[in-house]
């Protein structure tokens, strides 16, 4: 099934919103069932994709899947007004009056919240467990966090912060 809308929709507030943004976000591709995310001047191993109902990060280290530091979701269901997001309780939903609102309140804008007060503050990617063990986690780290427990591994998520 194609989602071009949430495409049309995450571009179109990408236009509007990526000054706000500390690190820049690009569109690198679409597939019927979702749209791939790169992160400007950081490491690969760290993407994202959307779909009609996701926003995901994530991070893949030589080919294996260590982790998502962010999951967003939404169920959007149309209703008298406009829309509403199903995941929300049912005292606390807001209705929005289109589905690009829904989406922009509960995808865009904490996504680009987590972008501005995780993803650009962080030093490095610390991967921890093994694929062969079956338990694997990625954490987003500043360079004093290193000293109170070494990851198996470090990744870089920033190629140009240490040079500016």
């Amino acid at each position: 099934m194609r989602h071009p809308s949430i495409h049309h929709a995450f571009v179109n507030w990408l236009e509007t919103a990526g000054s706000r943004l500390a690190v820049g976000v690009r569109v690198t591709g679409r597939t019927g069932q979702h749209v791939e995310l790169s992160f400007d001047d950081i490491t690969p191993a760290l993407g994202a994709f959307l779909s009609s109902r996701e926003l995901t990060v994530f991070v893949d280290w030589e080919g294996q899947n260590w982790d998502s530091p962010l999951s967003l979701d939404v169920t959007p269901r149309r209703c008298a007004g406009g829309y509403i997001c199903e995941c929300c309780k049912p005292k606390g939903r807001t209705v929005f009056p289109t589905l690009d609102a829904l989406r922009g309140d509960h995808l865009f804008e904490p996504f680009l919240a987590w972008v501005n007060e995780e993803l650009a503050v962080a030093d490095v990617i610390g991967l921890y467990g093994s694929p062969s063990d079956g338990y694997t986690q990625a954490k987003l780290l500043h360079t004093e966090d290193l000293t109170r427990g070494s990851p198996g591994r470090v990744i870089a998520p920033c190629t140009t912060k240490s040079a500016g």
